[in-house]
């Protein structure tokens, strides 16, 4: 198989055009699309876009706090229900 490396960039609308390709008028060519490792380029996504859910975030700006994170989850009258005499 033969492979060509090249670079463009996505013009509006997302259209991308590759030109001057060095394979034949008519050949079948399989076409894959990896964004560059670059941080000065990033991808704008739309928060509020909910037509892509996997993008929205509905805790977006909200606080999430633990008042105390380490207190059992289980009270004393549960933690007595729960046991069965072994002791650890």
């Amino acid at each position: 198989m033969d492979t060509f490396k090249t670079t463009a960039k996505i013009a509006k609308g997302g259209v991308l055009t590759l030109d001057n390709l060095p394979f034949t008028e008519g050949i079948e060519v399989e076409v894959t699309v990896e964004r560059r490792p670059d941080d000065s380029i990033r991808m704008e996504l739309d928060p509020d876009d909910l037509s892509r859910p996997a993008l929205h975030n509905p805790n977006k700006g909200t606080v999430l706090r633990y008042d105390r994170p380490f207190d059992s989850a289980f009270t004393d009258d549960e933690l007595e229900m729960l046991d069965n005499g072994t002791k650890f």
